[in-house]
């Protein structure tokens, strides 16, 4: 009935069956949804100055075309720097920026579906007037009231196109200093920074975009408007005394700096929002006049209001630091610090963190100083405790927020409405505290031909502060809490060197290479570690969580079934067109609720049993007979083995060139958009495009005479299937699994620039000091056995909600791009 093959076909008088499909147009949606674009970077700055005064002043524009459709990114800089001497013993120092940015496009990513631009290639690619099945959803009931997957009105091309998440930001950024030599080696220091900003934010979404058209596709409303603006301040203001002790000798140097530091902040929200409005309104008519919505639909409520006012965030702190240094190798270094913050419990605000270095310069050294090949030798050590206070000031006492008058009064007067927020608070939060350790050696080698660092570190993190779940019946959904503590170790190894170094020639290249192997070493009683990414929808499979905080684990442990190919005729007995699974083979079934429903399946087996020839199947872990929760394990280790980068830097005579690599060594990749194109879900997922890589999964239907066929019998299904690549694509729920955990270890070469500066000889004819046009490619080349658009994933931790860090999920991102630069350089 959907396409008019098969026992449909006379109905809908499609006599060349399936063939009817292969002779019309087909259009690849993913490759409209976004192509080339163009970028341009300008910039300009003056600078001059004397002996007292010395200034600079710089602009700059960007202006980035995104390679999707209606997106882009705007910013311009204006930025000014002043150095003026008062007097003799007084300085004066001040720098400002004022920053304009305006994006458009960030559309972000939704359960299911991720961004409409990675699910582009999912819309039907064949026109409606090709499709002769039955499309009145009054009569063909399984097509729901998706529309969507129905008329072309509502492709990802024409979507992108009505939609318009426009965003403004402006900041100003301010800092002036004052700095007076009160006595020798005794400097006084004040410096106040203001930081303002202004955001504003539009969104319109169309007629299209909402679905407001009717069966004929005209519009019944013309979109969507909503405006949020936020503003706030914040304040930064330190002094410092810094006294450089004399009379010690040329062999000692000692210095002291104490300080006090206050930083304070605040701000505002409103937002609203108007729904259905008239046929006749553009998205400039609607925002004009946003009151002229539709003002209910039945009992919906099509605009709404809201404001707040941000609780401010201040902190008070007090530190202190001692400089010493012997011969001028032996190096202390001891800093205390003591923080208050409000956004903990008056009980909780202060925190004390010391810190101390040690260094020894054994270049130095009388039985180095025959060493001709060595230049500089240092070994260092140093251990240091910082805290982090990263959350909402709201997060230790309960806040409420308005839900308006409410429909009774008192003494006639209207009584307001407050409810709680799901979150509840915690007053017993304390500061988290990151302890690190270190070891180093600095060294230059060969008349500092050769250079480097070695590091080696431990660092430990106490009281994570983290949003974590707590039980429902408590009538709130989660808290923040001090849920455990976690550790890192490594070494990291970063070399340079003069490779040739001649008159006309010279080349650079510098290497670094970073060890890292982290762990959790506690959680809070009460935290079990599970949570979601609900990728594919809350029904994603495992049920429990798809990633797990582990003791004795790094961050970024995914969990899920492990995947065993699928079953095949040979798993089952086969009588009266019934396949019955042979579970004294030692083959198990798949428990209910993990894959849902799979369709083309159901009439063909007993009743309970999910398997059928052609189905997913996953490793019975525990050998109990059946595939269920009890079968998860850890599947996917998110963090690499070792991590790097090298580059090259060269020039010869005018010419420069530059080339900038990094890798990544070890670690998979959660792909969750190469397990989305597996299931089959409902309604949505009819007509759906799929992946070159489906085109040969296992069938259970066949094409004869141009027509679908559904096969049965045990032979001709094996036969069918003779060449299968992977398993029947039908279930409909998602399932994790280790058929999406890959690699993802990749060498990216970042930036490759060719660069030209003209003669002097030339230059100076026309009262110009440089001249250098040069072409640069931004992601050049990517060497990878990722499947992905980009083995370089970041940690998405807002995805379906998830309370903890979402480490190598591939889900819904925007592709990166490979730029073309040319530029040029000019200095008057």
């Amino acid at each position: 009935m959907l396409w008019g093959i098969g026992s449909s076909a006379a109905t809908y008088n499609n006599p060349d069956g399936i063939d009817h499909y292969k002779n019309v147009e087909a259009k690849n949606y993913s490759k409209e949804a976004y192509g080339p674009s163009t970028s341009m970077n300008h910039n300009l700055s003056v600078s001059n100055g004397n002996a007292n005064t010395k200034y600079i002043l710089s602009l700059s524009h960007t202006d980035n075309q995104g390679m999707k459709i209606n997106s882009y990114f705007k910013r311009q800089n204006v930025a000014f720097k002043l150095d003026q001497k008062l007097t003799k013993k007084l300085n004066f120092s001040f720098d400002t920026r004022f920053t304009n940015i305006e994006r458009m496009g960030n559309e972000g990513t939704t359960n299911g579906k991720g961004s409409i631009l990675s699910s582009s290639y999912q819309f039907r690619p064949i026109a409606t007037k090709d499709v002769l099945g039955q499309l009145d959803d009054r009569i063909n009931t399984q097509l729901g009231l998706y529309d969507g997957v129905l008329q072309d009105n509502y492709n990802p091309v024409e979507i992108m196109k009505d939609y318009f998440p426009l965003s403004k930001e402006r900041s100003l950024r301010s800092n002036a200093a004052l700095t007076l030599n009160i006595i020798k080696g005794l400097t006084a220091r004040s410096e106040v920074g203001l930081n303002l900003f202004w955001n504003r934010g539009k969104t319109w979404s169309g007629a299209v975009y909402n679905n407001y058209l009717d069966a004929a596709g005209n519009k019944t409303y013309a979109g969507n408007a909503s405006v949020s603006t936020s503003e706030g301040w914040s304040l930064r203001w330190v002094n410092t005394l810094n006294y450089q002790v004399g009379g010690l000798g040329k062999n000692h140097n000692l210095g002291f700096v104490v300080g006090q530091e206050v930083n304070n902040s605040d701000g505002e929200s409103t937002s609203m929002f108007g729904n259905k409005y008239p046929v006749s309104f553009d998205k400039e008519r609607a925002f004009a006049t946003m009151d002229q919505y539709l003002a209910s639909s039945g009992t919906i409520v099509n605009s709404g209001y809201s404001s707040s006012a941000s609780t401010p965030n201040r902190l008070n702190s007090y530190f202190g630091r001692l400089n010493y240094t012997l011969f001028d190798k032996y190096l202390l270094t001891g800093t205390l610090r003591a923080d208050g913050s409000s956004r903990f419990a008056p009980s909780n605000r202060w925190a004390y963190f010391p810190a101390a270095a040690v260094g020894w310069r054994v270049s130095d050294e009388a039985f180095l100083k025959n060493v001709k090949w060595i230049d500089n030798l240092k070994f260092r050590a140093s251990y240091g405790s910082v805290g982090n206070d990263g959350i909402s000031a709201n997060n230790w006492r309960m806040q409420w927020s308005s839900s308006g008058l409410t429909g009774y009064s008192i003494n006639e007067v209207r009584q307001s409405a407050y409810a709680p927020p799901n979150t509840i608070a915690n007053p017993n939060l304390v500061w988290e505290t990151t302890v690190t350790r270190n070891l180093g050696v600095d060294f230059s080698i060969f008349k500092k031909r050769i250079s480097g660092t070695i590091d080696v570190y431990k660092n430990s993190t106490k009281d994570l502060l983290m949003l974590t779940a707590i039980p429902t019946i408590t009538g709130f959904s989660s808290t923040y809490d001090n849920i455990g503590s976690t550790s890192n170790k490594g070494i990291e190894i970063a070399l340079g060197g003069d490779v040739i170094s001649r008159k006309d020639l010279n080349v650079n290249a510098s290497f670094n290479i970073n060890f890292n192997r982290g762990k959790i070493n506690q959680l809070a009683p009460g935290v079990n570690g599970l949570y979601k990414s609900n990728w594919g929808s809350t029904v994603t499979q495992p049920n429990t969580g798809d990633y797990i905080l582990q003791v004795g684990l790094p961050v970024g442990q995914v969990r899920g079934y492990t995947y065993d190919g699928w079953y095949t005729t040979d798993d089952f007995t086969y009588a009266n067109g019934i396949y019955t699974l042979n579970k004294t083979k030692g083959v198990p079934d798949i428990g209910a609720g993990i894959l849902g429903t799979v369709y083309g399946t159901t009439a063909n087996k007993p009743a309970g049993q999910v398997a059928y020839p052609g189905v997913i199947k996953f490793k019975d872990l525990n050998g109990d007979g059946v595939v269920d929760e009890k079968d998860v394990s850890i599947i996917g280790n998110m963090n690499p083995k070792h991590t790097g980068g090298f580059s090259l830097n060269s020039s010869y005579k005018s010419f420069d060139f530059i080339a900038n690599f990094n890798w990544s060594y070890g670690n998979q990749v959660y792909n969750a958009n190469y397990l989305a194109a597996f299931y089959g879900s409902k309604e949505d997922g009819l007509y759906r495009n799929r992946f070159d890589y489906l085109s040969t999964s296992y069938k259970i239907y066949d094409i004869r005479a141009g027509q679908l066929v559904k096969v049965t019998d045990p032979a001709e299904l094996t036969a069918l299937n003779a060449g299968a690549t992977t398993f029947l694509p039908f279930h409909e729920n998602p399932v994790v699994s280790t058929l999406g955990i890959q690699d993802g270890s990749f060498l990216r070469l970042n930036t490759v620039t060719l660069g030209y500066s003209l003669p002097a000889s030339v230059i100076e004819k026309i009262h110009i000091s440089r001249l250098r046009v040069y072409g640069s490619i931004y992601n050049a080349l990517t060497i990878t056995k990722y499947k992905g658009l980009d083995p370089e994933v970041s940690t998405n931790t807002g995805q379906g909600g998830a309370q903890y860090p979402t480490t190598g999920l591939d889900w819904g991102a925007y592709p990166r791009a490979r730029s073309f630069t040319v530029g040029l350089n000019v200095e008057f």
